[in-house]
């Protein structure tokens, strides 16, 4: 098992944190590698991921309401 699968939630938002300086294109693609995934991977499949890993979910680290988090994810 991957060390990143078990972090607490202050590590996933040390996580969050540096993934917020992760390049992404246009498309909504990471530019380059970061962590568990490749590059040009789609950014609402990492935000899915860390919503699956936080108690309180990507809402939380987007730091925005429920609402707003659901809407962007559907774009």
């Amino acid at each position: 098992m991957s060390m990143i699968n078990t972090l607490t939630d202050v590590g996933l938002e040390l996580l969050w944190s540096e993934f917020a300086n992760t390049p992404i294109n246009d498309r909504d693609e990471i530019e380059e590698e970061f962590h568990l995934w490749e590059a040009e991977t789609n950014r609402f499949e990492i935000w899915k991921w860390f919503d699956e890993q936080h108690s309180k979910g990507v809402a939380f680290l987007l730091g925005e309401n429920v609402e707003t988090a659901i809407t962007a994810q559907s774009i």
